[in-house]
């Protein structure tokens, strides 16, 4: 059969092998890569490994498909060949490479392709705090990681909620960045009420030909002025002055969460919630797990105690979740019942006369069933002129008793139930005087009814 000589044309411009070419060499990235993509404006190296069989000397050439070489390199004996180019746009694309015998201008088969694809641009970082107040200030950032030289950051902004025929972002500023800058910045200050926007950036690279490379775009982040009112949700209804401490944004109950145990900042805060809810002053400050079902916590909040609202505070963080954090259980002085005070056979009043030969059961309590089991302690104390005693103390949930018996003789003073160390207090006036004996008593009562029985029949006999 006659053999027909077949021509292999390699798709590189200008290079034709017969049949039966040399064998082809390999081609590879000179380095590891991701796949084959690599970053904007770094160099690539592609190494050209001629076959151990290769003839030599040769004419070493690297060139892209459907075009000629863009580079030749000459070896004398075995060695590699590396070409380095510049990932931009110009240079992308499928690369082979080949070699001539010098000597019998033979064309070697065409290398394996590789393929060189430019990473795109990482997309910027945007950022926002979590939490704005109205009449507060707060800060957009921008950022990109990336050093490539040429950098424009540009912000971009929507109203929210988003409304049919306003959902284009639009442009509202830009900076190109030098030497180490990699942030845009943009500051606002005492916002009201309206302040509701949503934010996205980009990254743009212009290179030497001009040619211009935008990022995909950063993260959406809404910046919106929250009222942020807050409320104590106790166990059982009857006081907004006690329970645990939540606050809204956006609509949405979270709780506030608290790291640790009670500290300095914990009282500074129940000090700002109780005057914001003008429940008094802080009466105590506990901590309480969290169960998880909130959508949001707040967290990281420092107050000086002299800000007229939680939202006037730092607050730093909002999280999913409190995990494995506590929340926060404040009960203000307002939420405190007024104590009773009965003693035992006597009416209440506010002053009690009685001799010293007399004892005295005195009882101390509280209703307040918005406490539920929650105890607190009473005290039951003396108070004169040059001190205060304390005869008795407990601690008691609602409804329940202190009750304690005085022996006589009982001291005069002002007695005094008291739930902990704070103002709510009943008292009563006692006043112990030294009186007859019975035996006197009676005897005078006996010569009483004989003077009266004289003067009777006196009265008598004068008819």
């Amino acid at each position: 059969m006659h053999r027909l000589t077949v021509l292999t044309i390699l798709l590189v411009a200008g290079v034709v092998w017969t049949e039966d070419p040399l064998p082809a060499p390999t081609l590879s990235f000179g380095r590891t890569s991701i796949g084959n993509k690599y970053t904007l404006f770094s160099n690539i190296d592609l190494i050209c490994s001629p076959p151990r069989n290769a003839p030599y000397p040769m004419t070493v050439s690297f060139g892209r498909v459907n075009q000629s070489a863009v580079f030749t390199s000459t070896l004398k004996d075995s060695t590699k060949v590396k070409f380095t180019t510049t990932a931009i746009a110009a240079n992308e694309g499928i690369y082979v490479c080949w070699y001539n015998d010098s000597r019998t201008g033979e064309v070697s088969a065409a290398s394996n392709p590789v393929n060189l694809i430019i990473s795109p641009l990482p997309s910027p970082w945007l950022s926002v705090p979590a939490f704005i107040p109205i009449g507060g200030n707060y800060t957009v950032r921008c950022s990109t990681t990336s050093s490539i030289p040429n950098r424009t950051l540009s912000l971009y902004f929507r109203k929210v909620p988003v409304t049919v025929g306003n959902e284009t972002f639009m442009f509202w500023g830009s900076a190109a960045l030098t030497g180490n800058q990699d942030v845009i910045i943009l500051d606002r200050k005492l916002v009201d009420a309206t302040e509701s926007f949503e934010f996205i950036c980009r990254l743009d690279i212009v290179d030497a030909n001009q040619h211009l490379y935008l990022s995909p775009l950063s993260n959406y982040l809404p910046a919106i002025a929250e009222e942020a009112p807050i409320r104590l949700v106790p166990e059982n209804q009857g006081s907004k002055c006690l329970g645990q401490l939540e606050v809204q944004i956006g609509g949405r109950w979270g709780p506030v969460c608290q790291e640790g145990n009670v500290d300095f900042r914990a009282r500074q805060m129940a000090r700002v919630v109780c005057r914001e809810l003008s429940c008094g002053t802080p009466w105590s400050v506990e901590t309480t797990r969290d169960d998880g079902s909130a959508e949001f916590s707040l967290g990281s909040i420092s107050c000086q105690g002299n800000e007229g609202r939680l939202r006037d505070c730092v607050i730093s963080e909002v999280h999913p979740s409190c995990s494995r954090r506590t929340g926060l259980d404040v009960v203000c002085s307002d939420a405190l019942p007024a104590p009773q005070i009965l003693i035992t056979g006597y009416r209440v009043g506010s002053r009690i006369a009685i001799s010293d030969e007399h004892s005295l059961e005195f009882s101390c309590m509280f209703d307040a069933p918005w406490f539920g089991t929650r105890e607190i302690y009473m005290y039951l104390r003396r108070n004169s002129e040059s001190n205060t005693e304390t005869i008795y103390s407990k601690q008691l949930a609602s409804g329940e008793k202190l009750t304690t018996t005085l022996d006589a003789p009982i001291k005069s003073g002002e007695y005094t139930c008291t739930i902990g160390e704070s103002k709510h207090v009943a008292s009563v006036k006692i006043f112990v005087s030294k009186w007859p004996s019975v035996g006197l008593i009676v005897a005078g009562v006996f010569a009483g009814l004989i003077g009266v029985g004289i003067l009777v029949s006196m009265y008598i006999c004068a008819k």
